[in-house]
């Protein structure tokens, strides 16, 4: 198993992770070329040439911190035949240690009540609440 940036090749996998967690038909290229780069970053988890899982990492400058770098974790998801075997846990963990290697002071999320004992065996503690307006 093999942990690493997102590549062109992997966009096929990517989008049927994604499908399992979210209503989504297919990712632009443009748009998934505009993402990435941009202080984004996509990884995947690789077995055999098959897609397990990926992550979003944004990288954000801070006004607070003098302009200090945080870190945000988002769309995290293992195929739901690959659960349970500590993939997404090892996603997380090499996240957190780009995130830290990239000089960031901080790792934050968001989650569901449901993912919350996942994140917290990551070493994730809960801090604030998130709210949120759909528009």
């Amino acid at each position: 198993m093999e942990i690493r940036e997102f590549s062109r090749k992997d966009q096929a996998g990517v989008l049927e992770c994604l499908k399992e967690v979210w209503s989504i038909d297919s990712i632009e290229d443009r748009v998934l070329f505009d993402f990435i780069g941009n202080d984004n970053y996509l990884y995947v988890v690789e077995e055999n040439d098959e897609i397990l899982g990926c992550a979003t990492l944004h990288i954000q400058r801070k006004l607070i911190r003098n302009g200090g770098l945080a870190a945000f974790i988002e769309e995290v998801v293992v195929r739901n035949e690959h659960r349970g075997k500590g993939i997404g846990e090892d996603l997380i963990r090499k996240i957190i240690e780009v995130a830290k290697e990239m000089g960031c002071y901080k790792v934050t999320l968001s989650c569901f009540p449901e993912r919350v004992a996942f994140y917290e065996r990551c070493g994730f503690a809960k801090e604030n609440h998130t709210m949120r307006i759909s528009l």
